[in-house]
């Protein structure tokens, strides 16, 4: 992906991410230029696991619009 294409941030719901991303959603998106976040229920086919530290772990997806 060019560093000039729109992405959406697809990531698995997890309770103690929901609170830091409410939080922080605009820096967030910034710093990882997505034009946005969403939080899901169902983990979708190519979802990929992320560990943010040593508890904390979740799965996520990048797609461009």
């Amino acid at each position: 992906m060019a560093l000039t294409e729109k992405i959406i941030v697809k990531i698995l719901a997890n309770q103690a991410l929901k609170s830091a991303i409410h939080n922080n959603y605009d820096y967030v998106c910034t710093e990882i230029s997505a034009d946005c976040i969403e939080e899901v229920e169902n983990e979708e086919l190519n979802f990929v696991e992320i560990e943010i530290d040593d508890i904390i772990k979740t799965k996520m997806l990048v797609e461009k619009i």
